[in-house]
């Protein structure tokens, strides 16, 4: 395995285990539930590449690194085309498309806005707040006011070409109060569909379903 390779793997690993915990990772813990072979300064010598990179930013020596908006992004270039969809997620779009739609949002923990010949249809609060992140009021507040520029100001000027995939996350979705969030979205025809998140979340495989399955439905 190539030094990009086990770099990649340890990236890859720390954002999984970082999906699934909602609290900073470690190199100790990277060793000891993936790379008992590697030593723990081995582990911690790649996650600190990794944050040279700024695909990673340390919270605290002690406590462990989280992705940045950058780190997201490579998340989701080096895994979206080789991700494969479990049959869970196969059998899915034998929903009808607004029971597809929010079956999504459920299992992902997600809040969306379609956009339907100028008919807005939302829904997924229950969802979205079970995120570990809204424990957190100011966080809560933070999304409530971004939830409410996104319908005011934000649809209208998305500008998403026929069947594109679009995903913006914090500060790329350049409005007040979005840097915590993120922004998944495509469009068919009059049809758009957002779905509106925290950054915590398995983009690869949000991008998969998208393609292989929403598109087909919308």
């Amino acid at each position: 395995m190539t030094n990009q390779n086990l770099k990649n793997l340890i990236f890859n690993k720390l954002i999984n285990l970082y999906i699934k915990k909602a609290s900073p990772i470690g190199s100790r813990i990277l060793k000891r539930k993936y790379f008992n072979n590697l030593a723990e300064s081995t582990v911690r010598l790649y996650l600190n590449k990794l944050v040279e990179e700024k695909y990673l930013i340390t919270i605290q020596k002690s406590v462990g690194r989280i992705p940045t908006d950058k780190g997201w992004k490579y998340y989701l270039e080096i895994n979206k085309e080789s991700i494969k969809l479990e049959k869970l997620y196969e059998n899915i779009d034998k929903h009808n498309r607004y029971d597809l739609i929010d079956y999504i949002a459920n299992k992902f923990n997600l809040y969306y806005i379609l956009k339907s010949n100028d008919k807005l249809t939302e829904g997924g609060l229950e969802y979205v707040l079970k995120n570990a992140e809204f424990e957190n009021k100011e966080i809560l507040l933070e999304f409530a006011q971004f939830l409410r520029t996104i319908k005011e100001r934000f649809l209208d000027r998305l500008q998403l070409k026929d069947e594109e995939i679009k995903i913006l996350i914090g500060r790329d979705i350049s409005l007040e109060n979005s840097e915590k969030f993120s922004l998944i979205a495509t469009r068919k025809g009059k049809n758009t569909l957002l779905y509106l998140n925290v950054k915590r979340m398995d983009y690869p495989l949000i991008y998969k379903i998208f393609s292989k399955i929403i598109m087909k439905r919308l």
